[in-house]
């Protein structure tokens, strides 16, 4: 979930460079999955490694 003027933000509109919203790319599952190893390796910190 991502804020904005101290609300939910919406999903921004696809051709939208610079505005309101969230773009797709910031809510993706796998460009979240695939980022959390490495930030987990590089801290030390992973919150998910017990979970199934």
């Amino acid at each position: 979930m991502y804020r904005e003027d101290c609300d939910i933000a919406e999903p921004a509109a696809k051709d939208t460079v610079l505005g309101s919203g969230v773009s797709a790319w910031a809510t993706d599952p796998e460009r979240a999955a695939r980022l959390w190893k490495p930030s987990a390796g590089l801290t030390g910190v992973d919150a998910f490694s017990t979970m199934t």
